[in-house]
């Protein structure tokens, strides 16, 4: 819904369970051109990534970089003079998503908060399903709801959510009890 839910790290976690549970090749692709932060979570380089693979100037082999995990790639989002919503408009999208669901069985993306950005809802009617990311103790109902709303009026399949850096208040002991 908003900056800082985690998203990031969510889909790098979700990306190496995949890796690790379902077995084949995974790709997590950032789509979030506003704040940027696979350099640091994956400790790729950025030399290039998703805008140029949707504008046609470099291809799919140039922007996949890999990473620690055997099986798990990463796609970091590039440098574009187009705005993002203008990228993920641009006449090169259908067939950047259709590479890299050739070469991919899995294929993540990191979007920028609903809430604040059209992205998602430029983006994620041509994606198979979306996640929302919340954080526990900060995002309120009405925030996920109105995401939620967005996403199914841009026609947007949510398959679910994740509750993010959800905190105990029950002591361990207690909790075993329950």
């Amino acid at each position: 819904s908003r900056h800082g839910e985690g998203t990031t790290t969510t889909a790098a976690v979700f990306a190496s369970i995949l890796v690790r549970r379902r077995g084949g090749r995974v790709a997590v692709v950032e789509a979030n051109f506003r704040s940027p932060a696979f350099d640091t979570v994956f400790g790729v380089k950025r030399n290039g990534g998703f805008a140029e693979l949707v504008q046609g100037s470099k291809p799919l082999a140039e922007v996949i970089q890999t990473c620690e995990h055997p099986n798990l790639f990463v796609v970091d989002c590039g440098h574009s003079t187009l705005g993002p919503s203008a990228l993920f408009d641009a006449p090169g999208l259908p067939g950047a998503l259709e590479q890299l669901r050739e070469h991919f069985d899995f294929v993540l993306f990191d979007l920028p908060p609903v809430n604040v950005y059209s992205d998602a809802s430029i983006l994620g009617p041509r994606l198979d399903a979306a996640l929302i990311v919340i954080e526990a103790d900060r995002t309120r109902v009405p925030e996920v709801e109105r995401t939620r709303r967005t996403l199914e009026r841009a026609g947007v399949k949510l398959v679910g959510a994740v509750l993010n850096r959800r905190r105990d208040y029950i002591p361990a002991f207690l909790e075993e009890m329950l």
